[in-house]
């Protein structure tokens, strides 16, 4: 039985050798070799830079993969997401800055509690790397009342979208491919909870053409329900 053991230990020593690991975030496991793959492939024709990254480091708390290249004697990192979609947070903060002022999300952010909102941006092989623009937007709140409906809620969403999307330029309003928007209300004393508190209710809506996002796009989105 010690010398099972012994052979083994020995066997994964001699594996994670054979790899370079040094540690768990490293062992070359499928997933990690599909991403290094992928952003590989996206950093070559992005950047002109050659990789043959072998594997992508992995981080568990937000599920995504990564790989680091140096240009111009900078080093850069590049993530993966399960799904097969890039991130580049440096091409990311050039497009972003030409659609809104970089730090009038966070104003509004701060301004009003009552939901965060966001820009973001991806990048998928099928679309040549083509930017994919997103505004997302979460509304929590406690205060006010819940919306009696759907047409209530809508025009709440509606609201609440607008306070972000009238800081997009007119030009950066032609580049959102995605609108992103959800509401959950909740109570403030567990005793005073209603059924419809702390459900999640989505909208999900793309842009067409390029065309700005309207109310009527609200209004035709599905609103989707889910529970806690």
């Amino acid at each position: 039985m010690k010398n099972r053991k012994q052979l083994l230990v020995a066997g994964i020593s001699l594996f994670l050798l054979l790899f370079g690991v040094t540690n768990a975030s490293r062992i070359p496991i499928v997933g990690n070799i599909i991403a290094a793959t992928r952003i590989s492939a996206y950093i070559t024709e992005v950047y002109g830079e050659i990789q043959a990254e072998r594997y992508a480091d992995y981080n568990p708390v937000s599920s995504r993969f990564s790989v680091e290249f140096k240009i111009d004697k900078e080093v850069k990192t590049i993530y993966c997401d399960v799904a097969g979609k890039i991130y580049d947070p440096y091409r990311t903060e050039t497009i972003t800055s030409q659609i809104v002022e970089p730090t009038s999300f966070e104003k509004q952010n701060e301004a009003d509690e009552r939901q965060y909102g966001n820009l973001t941006c991806y990048y998928e092989k099928k679309s040549h790397y083509e930017p994919i623009v997103t505004i997302g937007i979460g509304i929590r709140e406690a205060k006010e009342a819940f919306p009696q409906s759907r047409e209530d809620m809508i025009s709440k969403m509606w609201e609440r979208f607008n306070l972000y999307y009238n800081l997009v330029t007119d030009e950066g309003k032609l580049h959102i491919d995605y609108v992103q928007i959800s509401y959950r209300h909740y109570s403030e004393k567990k005793e005073d909870a209603q059924d419809y508190d702390d459900k999640l209710y989505s909208l999900r809506i793309k842009s067409e053409d390029g065309q700005p996002i309207t109310f009527d796009d609200f209004n035709d989105a599905e609103l989707t329900e889910e529970s806690k």
